[in-house]
């Protein structure tokens, strides 16, 4: 009795109307004490793909960045890139694919990896669907 259980996991393949701005997952049935959530972006990873952040992150240009990003993934980031409704690209990126799986990807034969990126993030570089997340753990735990 009291018990209550949290559940956060990425969106993968599934559809993008199956999780709201709220991270809620529409898959699950919520329930008394079990809250299910899903991140918006098909990998948390996703959330890293920020130029400037990675810039700083492995000492690169973000210029070379951004035409890393548009060359080796068709990705173009604009300025609605922390919104929870982003464009559809960057909902379904692959995100570990860019940042650090394969030659091509952002972070490789670097030495940095995503924490390096994540401890560049400034304020107005952290995305909607993190601080609601953070809301809903902060709900969470009182």
């Amino acid at each position: 009795p009291g018990l209550q259980a949290l559940s956060l996991r990425d969106r993968d393949d599934e559809p993008i109307g199956t999780t709201g701005s709220d991270l809620h997952d529409k898959s699950e049935t919520q329930s008394a004490g079990f809250t299910a959530l899903k991140w918006r972006r098909r990998h948390i990873e996703s959330y890293l793909i920020v130029p400037a952040a990675v810039a700083r992150a492995n000492g690169l240009s973000e210029e070379t960045i951004k035409n890393t990003l548009a060359q080796a993934f068709g990705l173009a980031i604009s300025d609605t890139f922390t919104a929870s409704d982003c464009p559809s690209a960057l909902l379904d990126a692959q995100g570990k694919a860019v940042l650090t799986e394969g030659p091509s990807a952002l972070l490789s034969n670097t030495g940095r990896s995503v924490r390096d990126v994540a401890a560049e993030l400034t304020p107005d570089e952290i995305c909607e669907d993190l601080i609601t997340f953070l809301d809903e753990l902060q709900r969470f735990a009182t």
